[in-house]
């Protein structure tokens, strides 16, 4: 079965995304709107306080440029001073103003013409190579302002100075600044902890810094990327990488010289507050998914406790226990639902009450049938005759067939069990069924280790409601006992006819055979030795004694011929029999003869028990001509404590006296065996046997109760075994 999602793990996952998404959604998006607009905040805050100090370090500047203009004034108009105080003039200007490291009047050729502090030596220098002054031809002719020169770090003073001149229509006037009133101001503005700010001259060296040593270094930060923009005249404020750490700079120029000034702070500190802020966004998101998930434990847990307790009392049910159905109060459809399935319950257990009543009739019925079937001595067997299908049987076909009910299941009929050339009588079993309402067959049945039983069957049919063959019922009975009685029967018969009429003959013969010889033996007498016809009368007189000869045979074979019935000890017998057969054997034969207990005296004549070894050792030796071989003759005393059968014979216990006679000859064929006793049935050639010696044996064996019996496998030669009923008396001779 296919893993299912729980309702629980549904319902849960679906309130979390009720519940979690929008204010994830609504987070997000705010966490978002609000970074950006705090950083466009922070970065516009930057910014302006850049432009501020800008705008203050342009200030300071505007203040000399107005003093050196004013002094230009002054030198212009003579009224308001003479030629002979300017120098004083230039003092008391440069006492003034306290960022004035010196100032300077130099005429158009480049020469000092004044100077404060008041120097002598310095009047009359030539300042014509100085930047400011060629600037000053340069910007002459167009008309230029003042000139700023590049900042530089003064080397009498020790601080970053730079010369700023005004030119006028008789020379220049100039005057050194000392800059060290920038690093004030850049002191003056505070950014976080980490934050400073700074001021870059055009090419990018430091001129102000809160570190004095960089700017006494001169070191030039044209590869700070807020710098490089401010330099490049965009304005504004940047998150960028300086040597693996982040910074948000601002930048803002200073008009009159070029200048950057830059506001740096370190971008974790710079957006610190947009950081809480969205932590503090996040956190209240998180607390809100929480109380959702707390709200829907809440209801899912009023939701699946119920159905939880619905599920444990289907398991119940299920189990067959109908007594728990505790369920607490819930949503009004769970508790219709538990009603209905209170309901179902009900239902399902009067039913089920109903059915166990059923099936207990059904199990009481099932137990009579199948103790009624299987007490049956004979067969029961039941099939599809369509299919072949076994549908019932009963332990009496089990056993007869040796298959385990597995196997018969399995297996079809009535291919299966029965010999193959009477299946055919199955072909119009179903008609006669049909029209007589039943049939009786007999047929083989062919067992699981491959024995052959005669089985004899009732068959009767179960009919469909269109009054089809729907199963066939067969009950069979093993007649192989009644084939065997009804064999022997006819056999018995058989031998009996041919013993009465052998006898009715034999008497018959015997009378003419004493009016033949009498009257013969009669002419013998009355003709002379040396009459030719005397030796015809021998002739008939010796023909006449073998013909009498016969017709004892004759008589010995009826089993009803009554012979004198005498105790006699057959181990001598047999002896005496088997000397006197040895001088007549062929070397190429070995007799062997033996005693294995001594058996028993029985009632025979001893001439009929020598005529029995003659006979059969007679037959024995036919078998072994050719090739030659051993001849076994034994003797046994037996006790047999129960009846036997063996090949049709039935032999009643009790202790007998058993004769085996066994050879390596030919064998009988199976196709001749059952001939074997017939009178003059033989397999010897013209000349060589009447066909009447096993016949007599028969007839010798049965007149005296004895039993023979004949077994033989070709080419491995024949084993004759008979058994005559032992006699507690002394033996006798007769």
């Amino acid at each position: 079965m296919k893993q299912r999602t729980t309702l629980k793990m549904t319902l849960m996952v679906s309130f979390l995304v009720i519940a979690a998404l929008p204010v994830i959604m609504i987070g997000w998006i705010g966490v978002q709107t609000l970074s950006h607009r705090m950083e466009a905040e922070i970065f516009e805050n930057h910014y302006v306080i850049s432009r501020a100090m800008a705008g203050e370090i342009e200030r300071f500047l505007d203040q000399p440029v107005g003093i050196l203009n004013q002094i230009i004034e002054v030198f212009h108009s003579r009224r308001l001073i003479r030629q002979n105080d300017i120098g004083e003039y230039l003092d008391a200007v440069f006492k003034s103003y306290p960022h004035f490291v010196g100032l300077q009047i130099v005429d158009n050729k480049g020469v000092v013409i004044h100077n404060a502090p008041y120097d002598p030596d310095y009047i009359g220098i030539d300042l014509s190579r100085r930047p400011f002054f060629r600037h000053f031809l340069d910007k002459k002719n167009s008309g230029a302002g003042s000139f700023w020169s590049p900042a530089f770090i003064s080397l009498q003073a020790g601080f970053t100075t730079l010369t700023l001149s005004c030119p006028f229509d008789k020379g220049v006037v100039a005057g050194k600044l000392n800059l060290s009133h920038l690093k004030s101001i850049s002191d003056r503005v505070k950014i976080g902890h980490t934050g400073f700010s700074a001021v870059f001259d055009k090419d990018g060296t430091i001129i102000a810094h809160p570190d004095p040593s960089k700017v006494s270094q001169q070191v030039n930060f044209k590869d700070v990327y807020a710098v490089y923009k401010g330099l490049e005249g965009e304005y504004g404020a940047y998150h960028y990488d300086y040597k693996g750490q982040s910074w948000v700079g601002s930048v803002s120029g200073v008009e009159q010289t070029g200048w950057v000034v830059g506001l740096f702070q370190p971008a974790e500190e710079a957006f610190a507050s947009v950081r809480q802020i969205r932590n503090l966004i996040i956190s209240g998101a998180g607390l809100s998914i929480f109380c959702a998930m707390f709200v829907a434990f809440g209801i899912v847990g009023k939701i699946m406790t119920p159905l939880s307790m619905l599920i444990r009392n289907t398991t119940h049910v299920k189990e067959g226990d109908y007594s728990q159905f505790d369920m607490p109060d819930s949503y009004r459809e769970i508790n219709e639902l538990a009603f209905h399935f209170r309901l179902m319950t009900e239902a399902v257990e009067s039913r089920e009450r109903k059915i166990r009543a059923s099936e207990a009739d059904l199990k009481s019925e099932k137990e009579f049938t199948d103790a009624a079937i299987n007490s049956l001595t004979d067969t029961f067997f039941v099939y599809v005759p369509e299919s072949g299908s076994a549908v019932r049987w009963n332990d009496a076909f089990r056993k007869m067939t040796g298959y385990a009910d597995e196997d018969i299941s399995a297996m079809k009929a009535p291919e299966s069990f029965y010999a193959p050339e009477h299946r055919e009588k199955f072909t119009g079993l179903n008609e006669t069924i049909l029209k007589n309402s039943g049939a009786t067959i007999e047929i083989d049945l062919i067992t699981k280790d491959g024995r052959t039983i005669p089985t004899e069957y009732s068959a009767s049919a179960i009919k469909g409601d269109k009054g089809n063959i729907k199963y066939i019922i067969s009950v069979g009975r093993d007649i192989t006992e009644r084939k065997r009685l009804e064999s022997q029967l006819q056999y018995a018969k058989k031998m009996e006819a041919v013993g009465t009429i052998a006898g009715g003959i034999a008497h018959e013969f015997n009378n003419i055979l004493g009016i033949i010889l009498g009257n013969a033996e009669l002419a013998v007498d009355d003709i002379p030795a040396n009459n030719p016809v005397r030796h015809n009368l021998d002739e008939i007189i010796e023909a006449g004694m073998r013909a009498k000869k016969a017709v004892h045979e004759l008589l010995d074979f009826n089993p009803r011929s009554r012979g004198q019935k005498v105790v006699t000890e057959i181990s001598s017998v047999i002896e005496e029999s088997i000397e006197s057969l040895k001088p007549s054997l062929p070397e190429s034969i070995d007799i062997r003869y033996a005693v294995l207990n001594p058996p028993g005296p029985i009632h025979a004549q001893r001439a009929q028990i020598r005529q029995i070894i003659a006979n059969i050792c007679s037959n024995a030796v036919h078998a072994m001509e050719e090739k030659g071989g051993v001849l076994n003759v034994t003797v046994d005393d037996i006790h047999l404590k129960e009846d036997l059968l063996i090949d049709h014979l039935q032999i009643k216990s009790g202790r007998y006296s058993e004769i085996t006679i066994s050879d390596t000859g030919c064998g009988i064929r199976p196709e001749i065996m059952p001939r074997i006793f017939d009178p003059y049935f033989t397999t010897k050639d013209v000349g060589k046997g009447s066909g009447m010696g096993l016949s007599i044996v028969h007839g010798i064996v049965k007149k005296y109760g004895g039993i023979i019996h004949v077994q033989s496998n070709p080419p491995e030669g024949t084993q004759v075994k008979v058994l005559f009923p032992a006699v507690e008396a002394p033996a006798s001779e007769t």
